[in-house]
């Protein structure tokens, strides 16, 4: 095993005593040292991936029934230079293509040491060699505003900022304002900062992984934003720009949103979305006018799911003012014209703008709850009530 050496970083998520001890079993047989064994659960999953880099994840999913569903809630949190090797009972076909097609190695269980021990072979030689089984690239949300000021950008870097301190992913965080946003004060970032990085045509044609990890904001060790601006190029320029970037670091992130604002003045391309994203999430405001706008977009996805089934629709509809006067509707009236309820809908924050141009981290607001609930879905990972789990999230995420 050339490319597995003593010092190769390797652990076992396990949901059995059988399974873990067959996987040490071969581990120790291949002569790997540095094996760390922990249960397979998302927030333990999570808090090791921030730790380190793995360069072997065994994920022992042997008691699942819905094999997909369980690697859906953990995968993202493993780098893409992670090789993932999920342990299963689940004998289809089409449910080892698709982990394949996701970059994620099978093994199927029962298994004996001698079939864990073949497979870490095919995994040292495909590192070897650097071929990849598969793309195991960022989930991309496009998160698209209805209207101009219905509180896409609120919605977006709270989500950004939620992913990555609440569920520990590599997160970035995409801003298409071009220069005229308000990305920088929802964060509390300098604006002098975010002008550090003029993107010009020189820098644009030789546009490679490097360079593209050079035009993004460091807001954390896990939270990134690309903010591009340029005097030289124009708004479709910058906008091919930011779309290569994207494409270029789609493995060095776990989560990449793409912060639509319709304030930004530009007509949205439902089928590029829908083709290029895992999910787009419309946000509207509840007034009369958003709320039609957000019904006929709504409409139109629905035509495009029957080429494109790919991207999965989320709608979100956020309380930016006040429910009086006849122009806002209640959540029944949004229920009534929608003939459905909208996948979430946000209170109203009187004090939300705020909290956040204060530079204050949301806490205990309803509109946070909202927020919370959206990464759980992005996840996949289940609410969790409990009363310890909720006093222990506020202590430790949003009083930080």
């Amino acid at each position: 095993m050339d490319s597995f050496n003593l010092t190769t970083k390797v652990a076992i998520f396990y949901q059995s005593p059988e399974c873990r001890h067959v996987l040490e079993s071969a581990l120790e047989f291949e002569g790997m040292q540095d094996v760390t064994a922990i249960e397979n659960k998302v927030s333990k999953i999570a808090d090791l991936c921030k730790e380190q880099e793995l360069d072997i994840a065994l994920l022992d999913c042997s008691q699942e029934s819905d094999l997909q569903a369980a690697v859906d809630r953990s995968r993202f949190y493993f780098s893409a230079r992670t090789s993932v090797i999920v342990v299963g009972c689940d004998q289809s076909i089409s449910v080892q293509r698709q982990l394949k097609k996701q970059g994620i190695y099978y093994l199927y269980w029962p298994a004996h040491k001698s079939d864990v021990c073949d497979l870490l072979d095919t995994v040292s030689n495909d590192r070897r060699n650097n071929r990849r089984l598969g793309v195991r690239n960022a989930k991309r949300i496009a998160v698209l505003g209805v209207k101009g000021g219905v509180g896409t950008s609120v919605v977006s870097s709270q989500l950004a900022y939620m992913l990555e301190r609440r569920h520990h992913l590599n997160t970035l965080l995409v801003d298409n304002s071009f220069g005229q946003g308000d990305l920088d004060l929802l964060l509390n970032i300098p604006t002098e900062d975010l002008h550090r990085h003029q993107l010009d045509s020189t820098l644009l044609h030789y546009l490679d992984e490097s360079a593209a990890l050079s035009l993004l904001y460091k807001h954390s060790e896990s939270f990134q934003l690309l903010s591009l601006q340029s005097q030289e190029l124009n708004v479709e320029q910058l906008r091919t720009a930011k779309r290569q970037v994207m494409g270029l670091l789609a493995d060095h992130f776990n989560f990449i949103l793409d912060d639509l604002s319709a304030s930004v003045g530009f007509t949205p391309d439902l089928e590029y979305l829908a083709e290029h994203n895992d999910y787009l999430m419309l946000v509207s405001d509840s007034s009369v006018s958003s709320i039609r706008a957000l019904s006929q977009m709504q409409k139109r996805f629905a035509e495009l799911q029957q080429h494109k089934g790919h991207c999965q629709l989320l709608t979100a509809v956020n309380h930016a003012r006040p429910l009086r006067g006849g122009s806002v509707l209640s959540n029944s009236e949004i229920k009534n014209y929608l003939k459905g309820e909208p996948d979430w809908i946000l209170p109203y924050e009187a004090r939300l703008y705020a909290t956040l141009l204060a530079g204050k981290k949301l806490g205990r607001e309803k509109f946070a709850q909202g927020i919370e609930q959206i990464c759980n879905k992005l996840t996949g990972e289940k609410e969790r009530e409990d009363l310890a789990y909720r006093l222990a999230k506020r202590l430790q995420i949003f009083r930080r």
